[in-house]
C-alpha cells in the first residue's frame, strides 16, 4: 500500500513529535522515575524493570519496558499472559502502579528508540497477536504501537472486567474484538490532531476525578483538540488573515485621500484584536460550532446579529472620549469593512432567505410538540431529511434532536441547525438518553450487516425506524408513474 504525500508528511511530523516529547518526558520525569524505582525495590525482591516481548510494527519483535508490577516468581512467568481482577501475582506497589498507569512511563524509552509511538495501538503479546486474522494483523501492525490509544483508554479497567478463571479465553472473547475495532479505527483515521485528542484524554484519565469516567469513542476520535482547533484556532487564523488584508486595503485607500501614519505594528495589533473579539462574540452567540458550508437560514441570521454587535461596539468606541491612536472614523470604517468580510467568509449562500426563515420562525405562536427524532447520517440524505422535517407540514409533529454519523470530523458540528451528537455505535445509549421516539435512517451506502444491527437496536427498544432511501424510492416511483400517465394521455 503506497502512502500519499500527506500521509508521509504526517508520519514525519509524528516521529518528530515522538522524539521531542519522549526526550523531554524522560528528562523531566527522571527524578520521579528514580523515586518509583526505589519504592519497587523496597516493596519486593526482583528487578525494577520488566522486559516483555511484544509484536511491533510490521511484525517486528521488540522488548517493551515497564516498571515491574509482579512478584519475581516462576508463577509470574508461567501463568496467564493476561492479568485479571485480584491476580495474586501482582505486588502491592504493582497494583498502584497499574491503577495509575505509571508502570507504562518507562516506555518513553521505546518511543525514543523508534520501537513505539506516544499514540498507537497497544503492543500485544506475541502469541496473542499471531492468533489475529491476517488482514487485522497486517493493518493494525502497519504502524508503530503506542503507549496510549483509544482502545487502551476505553478499556483502562480491563483487569477489573476479567476474573482469574480462564483469563485468556475471556479476554479473546469479550474484550479483544472491540479493542481491535477501535485500533482499526485509529489506524484508518490517524492524524496529529487525533493524537492530541488521545493524549488529552489520557491526561484527563490520570486525574483521580476522571479515572472512573467512561469516555465514548466519539469524544476520543472527534473531541477535545479537534473541536478546539476547528471551532476556534482555525477561524481565528482565517479571520486574522481577512482582517489584515482588508485593513491594509482600507489604509491604502485612506492614504490616497488624506495622510495616514499609524504604523504597521499598530495596524497588525488592531487586526488581530478584531479577530479575537469577533471570535468571542461568535462564542457568546453559541454559533462557533456551526458547519458553515451547510449552515441553515437561522445560522445566517445569528451570524448577522453577531457581526452587527462587533460594529456596534466599534461605534460606541468611536463616539466615546477615549484617547485613540487612530484618525476620526478610522475604527468604525475598518470594523464595518472587516466584519463584513468575516460574515461573507462564513455565509456564501442564500443570505436573504436565511433572514426571512429566521424572522418567520419567530412569529410562530404554536409550540412544537412532536415525536423526538434522531437522524442517522449527516450527509446528503440526512440534510434532506432534516430539511423535510422542518417544513410546515411536519413542524408540529417532528422534533429533530440531532444527527448520528460515523464521520468523526462532523461530531459536535451543527448541520441544518442540529448537532451531530454521536456515532452509530452509541445509538442505543442515545435513544435512551434523549428519549427518542422515532429513528430516521438516511445513509445510502450503509452495509447490510450494519443496517441489520441498527434495526435490531431499534426493534429491541421498541422505536420505529424509517428508511429515508425507501421514502425517496417511493417518491421516484410515484413521479415516474405520473409522468408515464401524462405521456400516455398526450
Amino acid at each position: 500500500m503506497q502512502s500519499s504525500p500527506l500521509s508521509k508528511l504526517n508520519n514525519i511530523a509524528k516521529r518528530c513529535f515522538d522524539l521531542f516529547f519522549s526526550s523531554l518526558g524522560m528528562l523531566l520525569l527522571a527524578p520521579f522515575l528514580g523515586f518509583f524505582a526505589i519504592l519497587i525495590k523496597l516493596d519486593s525482591k526482583g528487578p525494577v524493570f520488566y522486559h516483555g516481548l511484544r509484536m511491533g510494527r510490521q511484525g517486528k519483535l521488540f522488548k517493551i519496558l515497564k516498571f515491574r508490577t509482579m512478584l519475581e516468581t516462576p508463577e509470574s512467568y508461567s501463568g496467564p499472559k493476561i492479568t485479571g481482577n485480584g491476580d495474586s501475582r501482582i505486588t502491592r506497589m504493582g497494583a498502584w502502579l497499574r491503577d495509575t498507569k505509571i508502570n507504562e512511563l518507562p516506555q518513553l524509552w521505546n518511543v525514543f528508540m523508534g520501537e513505539m509511538s506516544l499514540v498507537g495501538p497497544r503492543p500485544e503479546d506475541v502469541d496473542i497477536a499471531k492468533s489475529w486474522q491476517p488482514e487485522i494483523f497486517e493493518e493494525i501492525l502497519s504502524i508503530r504501537p503506542g503507549i496510549t490509544s483509544p482502545a487502551s483508554i476505553t478499556y483502562s479497567d480491563e483487569e477489573k472486567l476479567l476474573d482469574p478463571q480462564n483469563l485468556l479465553a475471556k479476554y479473546i472473547e469479550l474484550i479483544q474484538p472491540d479493542k481491535q475495532r477501535l485500533d482499526l479505527m485509529y489506524v484508518r483515521h490517524r492524524s496529529m490532531l487525533l493524537d492530541l485528542n488521545v493524549i488529552l484524554a489520557t491526561l484527563l484519565y490520570l486525574l483521580p476525578g476522571f479515572r472512573s469516567a467512561k469516555i465514548p469513542a466519539s469524544v476520543l476520535f472527534g473531541g477535545f483538540a479537534y473541536k478546539f482547533i476547528r471551532q476556534y484556532i482555525q477561524w481565528i487564523f482565517l479571520d486574522t488573515g481577512i482582517s489584515i488584508l482588508l485593513i491594509g486595503l482600507t489604509g491604502f485607500v485612506w492614504r490616497l485621500i488624506t495622510p495616514l501614519n499609524i504604523g504597521i505594528p499598530l495596524a497588525l495589533t488592531f487586526a488581530v484584536t478584531l479577530s479575537l473579539v469577533y471570535s468571542m462574540i461568535i462564542n457568546l452567540f453559541g454559533i462557533n460550532g456551526v458547519e458553515w458550508t451547510v449552515a441553515t437560514q437561522e445560522n445566517s441570521f445569528d451570524l448577522f446579529v453577531a457581526t452587527g454587535s462587533l460594529t456596534l461596539i466599534a461605534l460606541l468606541i468611536e463616539v466615546s472620549s477615549l484617547p485613540l491612536p487612530f484618525p476620526d472614523g478610522f475604527i468604525i470604517i475598518n470594523v464595518f469593512v472587516v466584519s463584513t468580510g468575516f460574515y461573507l467568509l462564513r455565509i456564501r449562500k442564500s443570505i436573504l432567505t436565511g433572514f426571512y426563515h429566521k424572522l418567520s420562525k419567530y412569529t410562530r405562536q404554536q409550540i412544537a410538540l412532536g415525536e423526538r427524532t434522531l437522524i442517522i447520517g449527516a450527509g446528503e440524505g440526512g440534510t434532506i431529511a432534516s430539511w423535510l422535517f422542518e417544513r410546515r407540514e411536519f413542524h408540529q409533529k417532528i422534533i429533530i434532536i440531532g444527527f448520528v454519523d460515523d464521520d468523526f470530523h462532523k461530531l459536535g458540528s451543527k448541520i441544518n441547525g442540529h448537532e451531530v451528537i454521536g456515532t452509530t455505535d452509541e445509538l442505543e445509549e442515545l435513544i435512551k438518553k434523549f428519549d427518542i421516539g422515532l429513528v430516521m435512517l438516511a445513509i445510502g451506502d450503509l452495509s447490510s450487516p450494519k443496517k441489520k444491527q441498527l434495526l435490531e437496536i431499534s426493534e429491541k427498544l421498541g422505536k420505529p425506524m424509517i428508511d429515508m432511501n425507501e421514502l425517496l424510492g417511493n417518491l421516484h416511483e410515484v413521479v415516474n408513474l405520473k409522468k408515464a400517465r401524462t405521456e400516455g394521455e398526450a
